[in-house]
């Protein structure tokens, strides 16, 4: 048996993990084939055994050598997502036997410390990684999950031939000394004494590593820790014996491992799997197509390692693609370039529908863009809804050339499937909301959208004590020109005047159509003086504005406007319109009364009849 567990003559027979792990079964390695079936670790974790075995061990190991180093070698390849480098199972091995020592446990209950302090863990096979490396609270049922490791650890370990206080030490490291822990909710004394020491050790350790929901702690806060954890969680006095031991046990000699291959493999593939997840939590949380290539660019980077990264959507009607967000060096350039649909990578990614990489980002950009860019390798990969319309591309660049492999395309691909119909969700969203918000002729925001914010900007006022102001402008006899010229010109002229409304105002003023030929501009801090003088450039604004028609003829409007101001003229939306209607009948009561003085004139002020001259 222990010529043909050697582990020369074992690596072809373990190339096949399936057929690896039912050897060991067979020969009552009940662990060691358990976890070669469940992980396909085979070649790897032997690979392990045999790089770690020493030249004169090699040439002649025994069974229980054989054995224990393999148990060893597949330990480290499970805590390898947790620590590759291998210090923590290290570290918590000799911890324990130096604390089951100090206490004077047997040697016999010694070994089996250490063997349990290796295997605390594997149980956590059947707990999903997202939970394990859940940055948050847990769930209930969560927590749930979380909990059936001890037992699982204890099932893997039956039946193998180890001491049988491995099993008992493992399943009751997460009793409590107050009776509330789990699995069995056993207390004080009848929780096994081994198990204990490992609830101390395993504590501490965790306290000074790092967690995905928390940072180290120091020393002192860890020793803190573990004294208010006296009498409820842990044994008082294994408590007070290992905070004595620390200062030697700390200060030890340490492990200089080298992090193999196979275990290298094995932290990619968990970061990956954990990034994938959170990548498709993350996309669906409904965060518009911004807040979505956010999380996108956070999370990827955990698994492609890149220097800008962009969420490109496309236009249909120039055949090109433009920034909807960019992160990273040069992100402000790569926003204000558009990337021709069939340029470049863009192009070829089109054309294969799939991720390309390391084309030189420079062939897609203007001769401006290119001149100055520093990125030099990138993987662009198209976007696809869920009716296979192109929606965009996902674009990741590096300063680097050459520097991406086909397998960081392959994850891109992943992400970009996931991504693809969230992205298009979110702009047919995004659409409709417009849509719901927006005039169709003019463009400008509509009633809903201007009662949304007006309140918001009531109440913003005032709890800050400050002053708003309403212009509600109304076109002088519109009538006429529907009547005399068609709706066509009609619409026409009101397009032009939201033409010369929006030129007007301010970026934070909202200017919306009322409704027909009315429209209302809000002007946050803006007082009675100075919405007077906004309402007189208005005018003068519009009447130097010509509407020109197809046929060459030409004509301008006159509009009436009237002026609310907060708090003076009212405290809501409702009072602040209604006296802006007033001034603003008022005020065309004034210009309909000049324009009858002054009959002969073509555009006097108001709008009698509109005159239509060639130009």
């Amino acid at each position: 048996m222990a010529a043909f567990l050697h582990p020369v003559r074992l690596l072809p027979v373990v190339a096949a993990c399936a057929f690896a792990g039912a050897i060991l079964l067979a020969s009552g390695r009940a662990v060691a084939g358990a976890l070669l079936l469940g992980m396909g670790l085979g070649a790897g974790a032997l690979g392990l055994l045999v790089a770690r075995t020493p030249p004169r061990v090699r040439r002649e190991p025994t069974t229980d050598y054989v054995q224990a180093s393999l148990v060893e070698a597949l330990a480290g390849a499970i805590d390898a997502k947790n620590d590759p480098s291998g210090k923590r199972l290290h570290r918590r091995r000799t911890w324990a036997a130096a604390l089951g020592e100090a206490i004077g446990l047997p040697a016999a209950d010694i070994e089996a410390l250490r063997t349990a302090a290796l295997l605390l863990d594997i149980g956590q096979l059947a707990v999903p990684d997202h939970i394990l490396f859940k940055p948050g609270p847990l769930s209930v049922e969560e927590f749930h999950k979380i909990r059936i490791h001890p037992q699982v650890s204890a099932g893997l370990i039956e039946g193998v031939p180890l001491p049988k206080a491995v099993g008992e030490f493992v399943r009751s490291h997460h009793e409590r000394w107050d009776g509330k822990g789990y699995p069995e909710g056993l207390a004080r004394e009848a929780i096994p004494v081994g198990a204990r020491v490992l609830a101390v050790v395993d504590n501490y350790d965790a306290l000074v590593s790092e967690r995905p929901y928390r940072d180290r702690l120091t020393r002192d806060a860890a020793i803190a820790v573990l004294r208010e954890e006296e009498g409820k969680s842990l044994d008082p006095s294994l408590v007070e014996r290992f905070i004595t031991l620390l200062p030697s046990i700390e200060g030890g000699p340490s492990l200089d491992i080298t992090m193999d291959r196979s275990l290298v493999s094995i932290v990619s593939a968990r970061r990956e799997d954990v990034a994938l997840f959170e990548i498709s939590q993350a996309i669906t949380a409904g965060l518009g197509v911004e807040g979505t290539a956010q999380l996108l660019a956070q999370k990827l980077r955990r698994v492609i390692p890149y220097s800008s990264a962009a969420l490109y959507l496309y236009d249909v009607s120039r055949r090109s693609f433009k920034a909807a967000f960019t992160e990273g060096i040069e992100a402000e350039m790569l926003a204000t370039v558009v990337m021709a649909a069939d340029a470049g990578m863009f192009g070829q990614s089109l054309r294969e529908q799939r991720a390309v990489a390391n084309g030189d980002p420079q062939t897609c950009m203007d001769a401006r863009a290119a001149a100055v860019t520093r990125l030099r390798s990138s993987i662009v990969c198209p976007l696809y809804g869920e009716q296979n319309d192109l929606v965009g591309a996902l674009a990741i660049y590096h300063v680097t050339p050459g520097c991406y492999t086909q397998d960081e395309c392959r994850l891109l691909e992943m992400v970009a499937r996931q991504a693809g119909p969230v992205v298009s969700h979110a702009l047919q969203l995004s659409r409709a909301q417009e849509e719901a918000l927006t005039d169709p002729l003019t463009g400008l925001p509509n009633t809903r959208f201007l009662w949304m914010h007006l309140t918001q900007e009531l109440a913003r006022a005032s709890r800050q004590a400050s002053r708003l102001a309403l212009l509600l402008i109304d076109v002088d006899d519109f009538k006429t020109v529907n009547d005399n010229e068609g709706h066509p010109v009609g619409d026409l002229a009101l397009r032009e005047l939201a033409t010369v409304l929006r030129q007007a105002v301010r970026p934070y003023d909202v200017c919306a159509r009322y409704g027909g030929d009315e429209f209302v501009i809000m002007l946050p801090e803006c007082g009675r003086e100075e919405a007077e003088e906004r309402l007189r450039d208005l005018q003068a604004a519009i009447k130097r504005h010509e509407v020109r028609l197809g046929d060459g003829r030409a004509f301008s409007l006159a509009v009436s406007i009237g002026a609310a101001v907060f708090p003076r003229d009212g405290d809501s939306a409702e009072a602040l319109l209604a006296a802006a209607d007033a001034r603003m009948y008022q005020d065309k009561q004034r210009w309909r009364d000049d324009g009858e003085r002054r009959a002969g004139d073509s555009f006097p002020g108001g709008l009698p009849r509109p005159p239509l001259h060639k130009m």
